[in-house]
Parts: structure tokens; C-alpha cells; sequence
């Protein structure tokens, strides 16, 4: 059946209910990664760029527009499942399968992955859920002034949503940021922040009833902040046998979800760092993703380049790969709904 891709990568904001709250710059990112499902959309699939961009994507499939040019009947497939998705694809008419809400917000809840590497042993040392400003005092009381760390909310992702910090001290800005949260009554989760040495993204398709998956392996590129900056794969993606304590837990997690009620792709991004102590560790469920992630759509360039890396930075960065002589493909139009792309992709040959 020929599919229709919508990218609501504000995902994990909408989950948290601040969809409504975006700032103008998170929906003009959202608008420049629509092009993304090149990497996997067919001749017959559609996809839905309410800002069109000014040049055909590096794909067969065409781009749409206007709701009233989408034909009836197309499969939906959305970056990940909300309940404003459910209601647009049906006003469209598209066919719409998806998990219940209920799953989804818990296939996605930073707080239970907490909950599954403490029953199974296989997290960050002295990672903790907090629920109030007293909880993370007791916390951070028991750290010294070196130590770094991470809070994120419960639904986060890209690196949004979070704070960094240094000791037990906390500043004006940071009590002000945890403030706002703790009145929402959400749970947050501290974590000491790790020497980090490499990052895999482990991917798998979940059915509703029989068995999940596993569809390929991605490395996966970031600052030293953990900023996402691309995805290697093919041949340049790291080989599963480094990664076989993660491809193990993340199997578990998968029959986990299904059990949920949870169906659809996942993507679970696996750590190997170095602990406080200078011992090498691996965190097999570093993020879990109950959605489509940019290492997932990374595995559709395979079809096309035996290895790569599939980049994404500024133009400038760009046009550095094509002065390198590494530049391969540009995956992003100039332009978009009349304005210059500042997210650029593209994919660049691998070292």
C-alpha cells in the first residue's frame, strides 16, 4: 500500500502537551527535516510538506503540499503516533493503525526505561527519578563540586529538554528551569554525565502479535554535549558484534513493549563510556525511541551507497564536505516554503 509520511518531529514535545507552546524556531525545524523520508519513501508514497521545498527531493517519491491534493486511502506513517496525528490522518482519509495512546507514552517514558535497567541491572550508577526540588536536593547533596551531570523530563529528545550542570550548586536559571517543571508535577531523571566513547543506534520493527524484528545497525555521530550530528551506516556503521550486550537488552525491550500493546519501529541507542572510576561500561538502553528516529531513516540510504555517513549540520558544513571532495549526495533542498534551509543533510563518504 503506498504510504504517506508526516514528520512531527516535535514528538516529544507533543507528548508533554506543549505542542501549542513551540517556539517559532522548533516549527521551522520541523518544516526543514520533512525532506528526510527520502531516504525511505518509494515511487508510489507521498510526502506531506505543508512548506514545499523549491527542488525535487533525492528520492522517487513526490511531495505534498495542500491536504486536498492527498489521495484517500494511503497508509499513514507518522514520525511518531499522537493523538493530533490519529485525527489528521483520518481527516484525510489516510489508513490509520496505530498503538493506543497509553502505550506510546509509556514505550517512550524516559522513567520506565529507568524502571527496566534497575529491574535488569543494566544502567548508569546512581541514576535516580526525582519528583520534587526536595528529592533532587537530597541527590545532588550527596555529589561533589566536580561532578557533572544531566536532568531530563520524561519525554525528551534531540537533546531538548534537559539540563547540564556541575556540583551540588544550583543557579537563578537552573532552579527557575526545574521550578517550571516540578509545578507540572512531571518526574524528572538525574544522571551523573559519563566520559562517553561511542554510540550505536540498534533498530527493530515490532508487530502487533509476532515476533519483533531487528532491522540493522547505525553509528551513531554527536558532539561532546550529545548533540545529535548524523548517523554512519552500510559498511561504516559499527558491526553488531561489538554491540552484542545491547542487541540483547534491546530484543528484551521489544517483547517488553509488545507486551505494552506498543507496535511499530523502535530505536534504542546504546553507550559504551567510561565510569568515574575509568571502567569501560556499556549502557545498552542509553535513549529508547518508539518512533522513527534519523538513524532508522540513515539504514534507507544503504539501499543506495554501500557506507556513508549521513550528515547534518549547517551549509557551511556542508560545503566544507564538497571542498573535502567527501560530499555524495545532498539530501536537503536550498529552500523551503520560500526561505533558506539552515538544517542541511547530506551524506558524506566514510573515513
Amino acid at each position: 500500500m503506498p504510504q504517506l509520511f508526516v514528520g512531527n518531529f516535535t514528538f516529544e514535545e507533543e507528548l508533554s502537551g506543549h505542542r501549542q507552546h513551540l517556539p517559532e524556531g522548533l516549527r521551522r525545524l520541523e518544516a526543514e527535516l520533512a525532506p528526510c523520508w527520502a531516504a525511505v519513501a518509494g515511487e508510489n508514497d507521498l510526502i506531506w510538506c505543508p512548506s514545499p521545498p523549491d527542488q525535487p527531493l533525492a528520492s522517487p517519491a513526490q511531495t505534498v503540499s495542500r491536504e486536498s491534493d492527498i489521495p484517500h486511502g494511503l497508509e499513514l506513517v507518522p514520525w511518531g503516533w499522537t493523538d493530533r496525528i490519529r485525527s489528521w490522518g483520518c481527516s484525510v482519509r489516510a489508513t490509520v493503525s496505530a498503538p493506543s495512546p497509553e502505550a506510546v507514552l509509556t514505550a517512550n517514558s524516559r522513567c520506565f526505561t529507568r524502571e527496566l535497567e534497575s529491574r535488569w541491572d543494566c544502567g548508569l550508577d546512581f541514576s535516580t527519578v526525582v519528583s520534587s526540588m526536595s528529592e533532587l536536593s537530597q541527590r545532588l547533596d550527596e555529589i561533589d563540586e566536580r561532578t557533572d551531570w544531566v536532568i531530563r523530563t520524561d519525554h525528551s529528545g534531540a537533546a531538548r529538554n534537559r539540563l547540564l550542570g556541575t556540583g551540588p550548586d544550583l543557579t537563578p536559571s537552573q532552579l527557575g528551569w526545574l521550578s517550571k517543571r516540578f509545578s507540572r508535577k512531571g518526574r524528572l531523571i538525574w544522571e551523573p554525565w559519563v566520559e562517553r566513547l561511542e554510540e550505536a543506534s540498534l533498530h527493530w520493527t515490532i508487530p502487533p502479535e509476532t515476533a519483533p524484528r531487528f532491522d540493522g545497525i547505525t553509528g551513531l555521530l554527536t558532539d561532546h554535549l550529545g548533540r545529535y550530528l548524523g548517523s554512519s551506516f552500510g559498511n561504516a556503521a559499527p558491526s553488531i558484534e561489538e554491540w552484542s550486550e545491547a542487541l540483547d537488552v534491546g530484543g528484551r525491550l521489544a517483547l517488553e513493549l509488545q507486551q505494552l500493546g506498543y507496535f511499530g519501529p523502535l530505536g534504542v541507542d546504546a553507550l559504551r563510556y567510561r565510569n568515574a572510576e575509568g571502567n569501560l561500561r556499556v549502557r545498552p538502553l542509553q535513549d529508547v525511541n518508539a518512533r522513527w528516529t534519523m538513524g532508522r531513516l540513515s539504514l534507507g540510504w544503504s539501499r543506495r551507497f554501500e557506507s556513508g555517513m549521513w550528515r547534518h549540520g549547517t551549509g557551511e558544513e556542508m560545503n566544507d564536505a564538497q571542498r573535502r571532495g567527501s560530499l555524495l549526495l545532498k539530501t536537503s533542498p536550498d529552500r523551503i516554503g520560500d526561505a533558506i534551509v539552515n538544517h542541511r543533510t547530506w551524506i558524506e563518504a566514510a573515513d
